[in-house]
């Protein structure tokens, strides 16, 4: 999604289910500056979404398409920022 569609990662992060209009072949993304947009699929990707989510998404009642799927923060969404202290060089 990053490359076919053209998006930033924290807006591959930002999504919810219900922003993948599969039939459509768009998805409705919040850029920045919370600017609301209507970006076309590739039918490719729109068929690897649609197969993701329907077999291999884990039923962890979020509605974020893409959470974290082994340990502690099983079924949560990933973290769309680095934490302050990472990178960090004193």
């Amino acid at each position: 999604m990053l490359l076919y569609c053209g998006l930033r990662s924290a807006e591959v992060l930002g999504l919810d289910v219900a922003d993948a209009v599969i039939g459509g072949r768009w998805l409705k993304v919040v850029g920045k500056g919370d600017c609301e947009l209507r970006v076309p699929m590739d039918a490719d990707v729109a068929s690897v979404i649609q197969v993701y989510l329907a077999a291999e998404h884990p039923h962890s009642g979020s509605s974020r398409p893409f959470v974290v799927a082994k340990g502690p923060n099983w079924g949560r969404p990933p973290a769309t920022r680095w934490p302050d202290s990472a990178g960090s060089r004193s």
